[in-house]
């Protein structure tokens, strides 16, 4: 675990709220509702909600600048999408000071997941603030954490059977989509997923503090998969030109 030092410098005494945000070692800045930066990341929170989606109600909006995220995100890899990564309040210090890690790292440092991966053992998210709520839970004043990532997608392979067990995007491919079942396209995903195998393909853009209205939403969609898995359906898409340097995500 984290030791934590207090600076001798000038004597002055560090108080324990201090000693704790400095161990994160993320910065972690407020946007005030009044700037256009929260308009902004507002904006990408409320979009593409429908009107059967619960009702969210936006409590604060942070920035977050993990150095160690920043310096690795291949930035280089085309396709970046503002996408939602939702989690239990008490996976927070965890996230937001050792970045979003691959499960197998997780399980490794004593973690659990609550699920086996509809698209294998990657880093999911989702496209809607809704779909990513699932993952949340409410803390004791009733409010949930949520990130919204930069994740660089690359090129796409969209999936519309569940299949279990990868542990890397297709040849040629850079990340898995769950395409959601819908009347153009029958498929086992309730909602859009997006996964990716390589944790420097994203980093943390914004922190959201949120309220569901009535505190309830509906069921995870990854923890019941259906009990017959049949072999899987990869539909290509989005397939542009890439250069071998981009090519595999691993």
């Amino acid at each position: 675990k984290r030791q934590l030092e207090l600076s001798a410098s000038g004597g002055g005494q560090t108080s324990a709220s201090d000693m704790k945000y400095s161990a994160l070692k993320t910065k972690i800045s407020h946007i005030s509702p009044d700037s256009e930066q929260f308009k902004t990341a507002s904006s990408v929170v409320m979009n593409k909600l429908n009107p059967e989606d619960p009702r969210i109600s936006i409590v604060n909006i942070f920035t977050i600048e993990n150095q160690r995220e920043l310096k690795a995100f291949r930035d280089s890899l085309h396709n970046h999408q503002f996408l939602f990564h939702g989690s239990r309040v008490s996976n927070y210090v965890g996230l937001l000071s050792r970045g979003v890690l691959m499960p197998k790292v997780v399980v490794s440092m004593g973690g659990q997941r609550r699920d086996a991966g509809l698209l294998g053992n990657g880093i999911y998210f989702g496209d809607t603030v809704a779909t990513s709520a699932q993952y949340t839970t409410p803390g004791s004043k009733g409010s949930r954490l949520m990130l919204i990532c930069n994740v660089a997608l690359g090129t796409v392979m969209d999936y519309t059977k569940v299949t279990l067990g990868l542990t890397e995007p297709p040849s040629g491919y850079h990340s898995v989509h769950g395409v959601k079942n819908s009347k153009q396209h029958a498929s086992d995903f309730k909602d859009d997923e997006y996964v990716i195998f390589n944790p420097d393909q994203q980093h943390q853009a914004y922190l959201l503090e949120f309220k569901l209205e009535d505190n309830r939403i509906s069921g995870v969609n990854s923890s019941n998969p259906p009990v017959a898995v049949e072999s899987s359906t990869a539909v290509p898409k989005r397939g542009e030109t890439t250069t071998s340097k981009d090519k595999g995500s691993s």
